[in-house]
């Protein structure tokens, strides 16, 4: 924006801001032996251990390098870890101590520990798209589509797809 209003010294500090902010995730958060990106806790200085769905979201914009685009991929498809090849993608590793199955209302539930979002699937699977994995990008584009068809739940329980926490739930109905 800053480039098309001929803003060249906003521009500038809007460019450099991107830079030092991709150093940091590529920095912090990537983990070498996991092959993947992983929260890190600014407060304790040290990067979590549990995997969870938005660690692709390097893959986004072309954060992350084109080598670790791939280890994530393979990582993303892993049917033992996000359920690719049946119901995906679970917001954490099934492998993960925290990995949970919420089911009914939200009320406080560990939801965002294992259920399938719509809102996080489309953030991944722009990220496919950005690598160039359309193919991957359209397979997870169209599960969620037949997850959450005539299913507007806000998340969806992975063993068996069926709905949960909030019924006719706007965003899931919108992103559809």
């Amino acid at each position: 924006l800053a480039s098309r209003l001929r803003l060249k010294d906003d521009e500038k500090l809007f460019i450099n801001s991107r830079t030092q902010l991709v150093d940091a995730i590529n920095h912090y958060m990537w983990n070498e032996q996991a092959g993947g990106y992983f929260s890190f806790d600014v407060i304790h200085k040290r990067r979590d251990s549990t995997l969870i769905v938005s660690g692709f979201d390097p893959l986004y914009m072309h954060i992350a390098s084109a080598n670790r685009a791939t280890r994530m991929v393979s990582l993303l498809t892993n049917n033992h870890s996000f359920n690719w090849q049946t119901r995906p993608l679970t917001s954490v590793a099934k492998t993960a101590s925290i990995y949970n199955e919420t089911t009914g209302a939200y009320n406080g539930a560990p939801a965002w520990s294992g259920s399938i979002w719509s809102l996080r699937n489309y953030v991944t699977v722009q990220g496919l798209k950005d690598i160039g994995r359309y193919d991957l990008a359209a397979y997870l584009a169209l599960k969620t589509v037949q997850l959450f068809n005539n299913n507007y739940h806000e998340f969806l329980k992975p063993s068996d797809g069926s709905g949960h926490g909030v019924k006719r739930y706007a965003w899931s109905a919108a992103q559809y």
